[in-house]
């Protein structure tokens, strides 16, 4: 139980521990380093349109509405890949960690997920797929003219892992099925570079 404000105690908690100077939760926080969101608009009888975005603030903190960096979100990611701990800092105890990353819930064959623990998500590791995670967990996010994501694969000896964050997405006349094939196709490459790298 504590009296400080959401943002206050994630700021206190987990951002400066983790040294994450670039995240906040306004685009004001760091106004020099805003990419401006861009929304890609499917037309009935046109061609596709790409939008530019006014800068906004979402104020669903704790849903989302953050504002953060590849470097950040890396150094989040790098606790959970070393049970919960970075720098000397334990973020939550191995314990907790397990737990998120454990299987609570368990998706349909056909899904590209394979299960889901308190917050995080796991990935197939089928290379007969059409689209191979490697096993891979983690998260990802969207909003109008944003979309994130951060996925490691954990290994016996350290582990490899990938963050990425776009300034376009397709909030406004979404095609689904386009939309998520070229994004996990992007995060495939990405993880096959990781773990040839690894």
């Amino acid at each position: 139980m504590t009296d400080q404000s959401f943002t206050d105690y994630l700021q206190e908690n987990i951002l400066d521990p983790l040294n994450m100077t670039s995240t906040g939760f306004s685009v004001s926080d760091f106004p020099e380093r805003q990419a401006a969101p861009h929304e890609r608009v499917q037309g009935v009888l046109s061609k596709c349109g790409v939008v530019k975005l006014p800068f906004y603030d979402r104020r669903l903190i704790g849903g989302g509405g953050m504002v953060s960096t590849v470097t950040d979100l890396a150094k989040f990611m790098i606790a959970h890949m070393n049970d919960g701990e970075s720098n000397g800092f334990q973020l939550l105890e191995p314990e907790s960690i397990d737990a998120m990353h454990g299987k609570a819930i368990s998706f349909p064959p056909q899904s590209p997920a394979v299960g889901y623990g308190y917050g995080w998500i796991q990935r197939n590791d089928n290379p007969a797929r059409r689209i191979d995670m490697r096993g891979s967990q983690g998260h990802g996010g969207e909003d109008m003219g944003y979309q994130s994501s951060m996925w490691f694969v954990e290994k016996e000896q350290g582990g490899f892992g990938i963050v990425m964050l776009t300034n376009i997405n397709e909030s406004f006349k979404q095609n689904i099925v386009g939309v998520s094939t070229i994004y996990n196709k992007i995060e495939e490459l990405l993880l096959r570079e990781a773990s040839s790298r690894y």
